[in-house]
């Protein structure tokens, strides 16, 4: 019969994968960076597993590249990043620690938000669908959808999980109006993304990036497979040889 060893080490093992799970993030950055009316658009569909994932801003770190503090600007900007689609970007988060995108660039071609809200101006706007049903509560666009689907959220990446999503995500970026004017102190919505909803539809031709994280064990896997391992060394040493008949 098994020694009792084996078997516990065999249930480790065949548990181990179960803590793991498959899923897609699709990203999409729109704007008008060559100011001729017709917004340049990127797309990128990123698998995971596991936890490797966890927020909006973990989707853009993923893609992107960490941001490093340029004591210069005394702000958090990443390396220009090239992808298949012919795109080369460079993401800024200003100072606020990677919680919400200052400028975006395309192809040596920026785009920065209005800071100045005396008047009235443009700015990078965050669109999701799936995901944390909070990712939406905050002012001034809570539950706001636009045409194609894509929920307006004003509460920065860091505050929408990926997480719970059940194999898919989409999140959105686009420059247009802050929604905010000046001579009356309302807000409103910003323009919506243009030419694409957040279905699998929109993430399914040539023309998406692809990006496939390494699927490395998550701690609680990555212990189970460890535990297992050393109770299969310890049966061994405890096993005596077989003697020659």
């Amino acid at each position: 019969m098994p020694r009792f060893s084996t078997i516990f080490a065999g249930i480790l093992f065949a548990a181990a994968p179960l803590c793991t799970h498959a899923a897609t993030a699709l990203l999409l950055l729109q704007g008008d960076f060559n100011h001729d009316t017709t917004p340049e658009t990127s797309r990128w569909a990123v698998s995971y597993t596991g936890s490797q994932l966890l927020t909006g801003q973990d989707l853009l770190l993923a893609v992107f590249g960490p941001a490093h503090f340029d004591s210069a600007s005394g702000l958090y900007i990443t390396n220009a990043k090239s992808f298949a689609d012919g795109s080369t970007w460079t993401i800024n988060y200003g100072d606020s620690a990677l919680d919400f995108v200052q400028s975006m660039t395309r192809n040596g071609l920026t785009l920065t938000n209005n800071t100045n809200f005396s008047v009235r101006g443009s700015s990078w706007n965050y669109w999701a669908a799936n995901g944390d049903s909070g990712f939406v509560s905050g002012d001034p666009y809570a539950g706001i959808v636009d045409a194609n689907g894509w929920h307006s959220s004003a509460v920065g990446i860091t505050s929408r999980t990926l997480a719970d999503v059940s194999g898919i995500s989409f999140d959105g970026w686009d420059f247009g109006d802050n929604g905010f004017d000046p001579d009356t102190f309302d807000q409103f919505p910003p323009l919506s993304i243009a030419g694409y909803s957040p279905n699998t539809a929109s993430f399914s031709d040539a023309g998406v990036n692809q990006i496939n994280l390494a699927a490395a064990p998550e701690p609680g896997r990555a212990l189970l497979l460890l535990t297992g391992g050393m109770f299969l060394a310890w049966r061994r040493r405890k096993t005596p040889p077989l003697l020659a008949s």
